[in-house]
């Protein structure tokens, strides 16, 4: 049995209690269910919060305020069933996570609420312990999620291929079709049904990683196909890729840099391509003590014609972080750093720094 501590503000309280068990039915078939239930109760003014402007018209309202204008203590359940069998050569599994709308798990990780999903997948897997590769699997699994009120929420099929070969690599391909709703067109009402736009998506998506050796690191992921445009509520064409590599440099400097580009195009025009790179150097000096370097950028284009609002055309953003960590002992830390951060729109063209912070953090633990 858990139960989460309740935790009060003014006529505020979340307490939430469940029962996690795991059943062990055969070495090859496994099922877990999980239980919470909630108690919950809002000041009355609370949904004020989120309202855009008085909480007077519809477009001032969004979902969060319709989920928090509540009268008095209301209660709420969710529960989660998963059924797994796998042995060597193949697996199936089932599972069901069902949450009420009026379930909250405020000191706990709840996303979503008013959601009813059913999952049912398999896969197949062939070994081989003679060639460049040794494991190749087939999978793929079908989904389906409804609200409280049995509106249509997400319909999904996937399918996949993995395969594990030499130099320590991974290759997977998977292609996704997803039957799915936009924005709500009026804020105001949380239906579906008669208030959204149904989408189809279609992506095929591709990662890869390998570690020739105890220096080099890379990974990438890519994926093409169709994206939903949530800001304008369109459907468009993504292209993106992620690729990252990091290098171990002797014994004590790591280096590592990631860069992320995502070009959206709706009606055969750019939507926006947006450009972020990570890059990171680390250099320890022993097992006590380190320092590292990030600098982290950002630059978006947009297409200002292709929007239905108002938008800027650039945005620049530029972060740099130092930080020098020393250890004590295994529970006891110091860390000394330095941040800044700067930003450009089109009102400022040239990279503004923003702001500057020098912090310092101690952690002390007596070891008995």
């Amino acid at each position: 049995m858990l139960l989460s501590p309740s935790r009060h503000s003014e006529d505020y309280h979340n307490i939430v209690m469940g029962v996690d068990t795991r059943y062990q039915i055969t070495p090859s078939d496994t099922l877990r269910v999980q239980v919470l239930r909630s108690d919950t109760e809002y000041p009355d003014a609370l949904f004020n919060d989120f309202c855009r402007n008085e909480c007077n018209e519809d477009d001032d309202v969004s979902e969060i305020t319709l989920r928090t204008r509540k009268d008095g203590a209301f209660s709420g359940s969710t529960y989660k069933i998963d059924y797994r069998h796998e042995v060597r050569d193949w697996y199936v599994y089932a599972n069901r996570t069902s949450t009420q709308s009026d379930f909250r798990a405020d000191l706990g990780f709840e996303s979503t609420v008013d959601r009813h999903k059913s999952v049912l997948g398999g896969g197949y897997v062939w070994w081989n312990d003679n060639a460049w590769w040794n494991r190749f699997e087939f999978g793929g699994d079908w989904d389906i999620t409804h609200n409280d009120d049995g509106e249509l929420i997400e319909r999904e099929m996937q399918a996949q291929v993995e395969l594990n070969a030499a130099y320590q690599s991974y290759f997977n391909f998977q292609w996704v079709k997803r039957d799915t709703v936009g924005l709500r067109q009026n804020g105001a009402s949380l239906a579906i049904d008669g208030n959204t736009t149904r989408f189809v998506e279609q992506q095929y998506s591709f990662y890869f990683e390998a570690q020739p050796n105890r220096t080099l690191y890379f990974e990438n992921f890519a994926r093409v196909g169709d994206r939903i445009d949530l800001r304008n509520n369109r459907l468009g064409d993504q292209i993106l890729f992620e690729p990252s590599i990091t290098l171990n440099l002797g014994q004590h400097l790591e280096a590592s840099l990631s860069h992320e580009y995502n070009r959206i195009e709706v009606n055969d025009e750019m939507l926006f391509t947006a450009n972020l790179s990570d890059l990171r150097l680390s250099y320890q000096f022993s097992a006590n003590q380190f320092i590292r370097v990030a600098l982290v950028y950002a630059d978006i284009k947009r297409n200002t014609d292709n929007y239905l609002m108002s938008v800027d055309a650039r945005d620049k953003s530029l972060g740099t972080q130092v930080v020098y960590s020393y250890m004590i002992n295994p529970l006891s830390r110091l860390f000394i750093g330095y941040g800044d951060s700067a930003f450009a729109d089109d009102e400022t063209p040239g990279l503004l720094r923003t702001e500057q912070a020098i912090f310092m953090k101690f952690s002390y633990a007596w070891l008995y």
